[in-house]
């Protein structure tokens, strides 16, 4: 998460409000969609190759950025910060903790779920289908 850290723009102290509201709805929104991708495990013929296909995109985007925050965030644990100050930005670097985590489940849960979406499944043959279908009772 190191990489083109000079490309980072500096955030003033200021902004620190907008940043951790940033990072907060980020983390709920990526761990909203591990939640829907995880409802699908059993399922996973009720998604399609473009579904998979973006939400690999967004949260691969989303992982490429999480850099910004964490420069954001040494930049400001390098300035002399009041107790509160210094609380927010642990509080932020935990979320951040929390959102580079969340975001990887995500990308590995996409990469298992585009093994069964529906466009894979109408390309099996019913040999192909009967197999899967008895793996997935298998593993219940």
């Amino acid at each position: 998460m190191t990489e083109n850290r000079e490309e980072v723009n500096v955030i003033p102290l200021s902004q620190m409000g907008m940043i951790q509201a940033m990072l907060t709805e980020e983390l709920a929104g990526t761990r909203e969609q591990l939640g829907t991708l995880t409802e699908a495990l059993d399922r996973p013929h009720v998604l399609n190759d473009e579904i998979i296909a973006r939400v690999k995109k967004v949260y691969t985007d989303q992982q490429g950025m999480l850099y910004a925050y964490e420069i954001t965030l040494e930049r400001w644990k390098a300035l002399t910060l009041t107790p509160a100050q210094l609380q927010r930005v642990q509080t932020m670097e935990g979320q951040l903790k929390d959102l580079t985590a969340v975001t990887a489940q995500v990308l590995e849960l996409a990469d298992k779920l585009s093994e069964g979406t529906i466009n894979k499944v109408l390309g099996m043959s019913d040999l192909e289908v009967a197999l899967l279908y008895l793996s997935q009772q298998k593993k219940r």
